[in-house]
């Protein structure tokens, strides 16, 4: 489902969950607001959820772990989401990508999120989480135009918000 850059505002409407064989959700550049529905946990298929650039607020829902095991790329950012990562994401076991930056998301990264054996891509930039070790291989974008001696010290113990 490919809704991208309609000018859609608003909640998402909790009918699109009736849409339980979706594999592919993009709402990406809206104006859609509120809180993300739980009623979308009916979408078990979902491998790709894209909701960047709108203007949805509240926590992400812990939820969407468990019901969307299937997950491989899921895009948050450029919203207003805050509070922490959910640990239930971790049941995300084949996730490739996951992009949460530009929100108000604090705490640190869970320790769950180390069976992501598979992720290659982490944003993380823009948000006030607090010092998180990580695997080598991944891919993590902190923040912007930092150099490679300050994201040394960001993993010490350094949060950006204060």
């Amino acid at each position: 489902m490919y809704l991208w850059k309609n000018s859609f505002d608003g909640p998402i409407p909790t009918s699109w969950s009736e849409w339980e064989q979706v594999r592919v959700v993009s709402l990406d550049h809206n104006h859609l607001s509120g809180n993300l529905p739980i009623e979308l946990t009916r979408w078990t298929h979902l491998e790709r959820f894209y909701v960047q650039h709108n203007d949805f607020s509240g926590t992400l829902p812990v939820e969407y772990g468990n019901a969307w095991r299937q997950m491989k790329v899921a895009a948050f950012d450029k919203n207003q989401f805050s509070g922490p990562l959910p640990p239930e994401y971790a049941l995300w076991s084949g996730l490739l990508s996951l992009h949460v930056h530009d929100n108000h998301l604090t705490g640190t990264l869970p320790s769950e999120y180390r069976l992501w054996t598979d992720l290659v891509h982490l944003t993380l930039s823009h948000n006030c989480f607090m010092a998180s070790d990580f695997p080598p291989e991944w891919n993590v974008h902190l923040l912007e135009n930092r150099t490679s001696e300050q994201i040394v010290g960001w993993q010490r113990g350094m949060s950006r918000c204060g």
